[in-house]
């Protein structure tokens, strides 16, 4: 069994339930010469450091998987499993294209965006492997914005947005606007072929994009299995899928891990962290907590936010 070795990025990316400060990884093994990822692990390393594909990471989630739709606050935390963005605000690299390559301001309120050219959507029907284009962006954006409950900032900033062609997407704001790229890269404008919403009437249990990762299964209660697509733009995911079980509460989430199960157990605080930190090849990773709590109020049942 190969000793497991996960980056912390992958890790926030790929495991669900609240924010953590302390992630515990359970390394299943020694590593073996020659050996391959077995069922229930995740590739190693090489000698020489050089990632190692295959093997399937198991993590929790601690709510059911309400939806898949991208452009639903319940679906936004399994989204980039499947979809792709125009950009990426990020903690470690700043503002980093996904499908942009490139972008430019030629005024305070003018956008371009250049797209790669070697994105395509999963090789699902309706898509089915197309490209994608920046009209795929103009339908996404436009589909998120006509969801109930979406965020009405684009509506106080925007003038327009176009694609002047299939690799350029424009935007021009009403003034400048200093977090265009937070919003353009937020969780919940994902790009997807508007084909998919008019085949199935909405993407709550389907989802077909150009991100890394394919739906291979889905139960709200039980959980979800994603396999790497084959057709991603870039050389990760080294992993060949992801498994995310759905368990009740921390008690069964922590025994999970215990018992193997699991491969991340997210650690809300360093006493949860001890109480199973004696699990045999477990190491824990420290990140900062970005925790918050915040109370949401419905505005469509009340009179004066209609």
């Amino acid at each position: 069994m190969l000793h497991r070795k996960l980056t912390r990025r992958r890790l926030l990316g790929g495991s669900l339930g609240a924010a953590a400060g302390l992630t515990l990884l359970s390394c299943g093994g020694d590593e073996e010469e020659g050996g391959g990822p077995t069922p229930g692990t995740t590739p190693g390393t090489t000698p020489s450091g050089e990632p190692v594909r295959g093997g399937t990471i198991r993590l929790s989630s601690a709510a059911p998987i309400l939806s898949l739709d991208p452009h639903e606050t319940a679906g936004v935390s399994v989204a980039t499993y499947f979809y792709s963005y125009v950009v990426h605000v990020t903690d470690w690299q700043g503002n980093v294209g996904d499908l942009a390559e490139s972008w430019e301001t030629p005024s305070d309120t003018e956008w371009i965006f250049h797209l790669r050219g070697d994105a395509v959507f999963q090789d699902i029907p309706p898509a089915s492997g197309r490209p994608v284009v920046a009209e795929d962006i103009v339908k996404s954006i436009d589909r998120y914005r006509s969801m109930p409950g979406a965020s009405t900032s684009w509506d106080e900033w925007t003038e327009r947005y176009e694609a002047p062609d299939p690799r350029t997407f424009k935007e021009i704001t009403k003034k400048p606007y200093g977090y265009f790229l937070m919003d353009l890269g937020s969780p919940l404008t994902a790009i997807l072929p508007l084909e998919a919403v008019e085949q199935f009437g909405d993407l709550k249990s389907h989802a077909i994009g150009s991100g890394p990762y394919m739906l291979q299964s889905h139960s709200r209660d039980q959980g979800m299995e994603v396999v790497r697509n084959p057709t991603y733009y870039r050389e990760y995911p080294y992993v060949d899928g992801i498994s995310i079980k759905v368990l009740p509460d921390e008690a069964s989430i922590q025994a999970a891990f215990r018992a193997g199960s699991i491969d991340v157990y997210n650690a809300s605080n360093k006493l949860k962290a001890d109480a199973v930190k004696d699990v045999g090849g477990a190491t824990i990773q420290k990140f900062l907590d970005r925790t918050y709590s915040v109370l949401v109020m419905n505005g469509l049942k009340l009179e004066a936010f209609k």
